[in-house]
């Protein structure tokens, strides 16, 4: 068995994200069919990026015990340059693990990306032009929808029913976080060779 181990910063994306793995998954060519999502580890992103990442990837790293396995961090960029904060992230987490590691973020917010596939989500939606552009999502969202966007109800199911090669094709970082998915899967499936 192989593990991931998803940190992220929402209450929603500890369904979510779980679920995006397992589509990115089983979307390759070859899945690796042994992996196991773990439940994520979640803390705020404000915490995160002060300073609490590298306890966050600590403890992924010894839940794992020795284990084949990996991690991926997952947060939204908010107002945050994604090509600064990423790779500043990414290298405060590679100092405290030898685990394979994969790092995305959502430009703006997780939401985003449901913005930008909103007629396969919503009936009657259209997508948002200048989605990545765009603050509060999950406004646009409740509008679109008629009743109020929550994450807890729908961000895990929005993720498990978009259709995800025309959200990789519209969205420039969940394309980047895909690949960062496909990249940790295919550093784990060689460890386990």
């Amino acid at each position: 068995m192989t593990r991931i181990y998803p940190i992220v910063e929402g209450h929603g994306e500890v369904g979510a994200v779980p679920a995006l793995i397992r589509r990115v998954n089983q979307a390759l060519p070859s899945p690796l069919w042994s992996l196991t999502v773990e439940a994520p580890l979640r803390r705020s992103a404000d915490r995160l990026k002060a300073g609490e990442l590298e306890k966050e990837v600590q403890l992924a790293t010894k839940k794992l015990r020795g284990q084949p396995g990996g991690i991926l961090v997952l947060l939204d960029c908010e107002d945050d340059c994604p090509a600064t904060l990423g790779p500043q992230l990414l290298a405060r987490a590679r100092t405290v693990t030898h685990l394979p590691l994969g790092l995305a973020l959502a430009y703006r917010e997780f939401e985003s990306w449901f913005m930008a596939v909103a007629e396969t989500l919503i009936p009657g939606a259209q997508p948002f032009g200048q989605f990545e552009a765009r603050r509060d999502a999950k406004g646009w969202l409740t509008q679109q929808m008629g009743q109020k966007y929550s994450e807890q109800v729908h961000q895990e199911r929005f993720t498990a029913q978009m259709d995800l090669p025309l959200a990789r094709a519209r969205s420039d970082s969940l394309d980047k976080c895909a690949r960062e998915i496909e990249f940790l899967i295919d550093a784990l499936r060689s460890a386990a060779e």
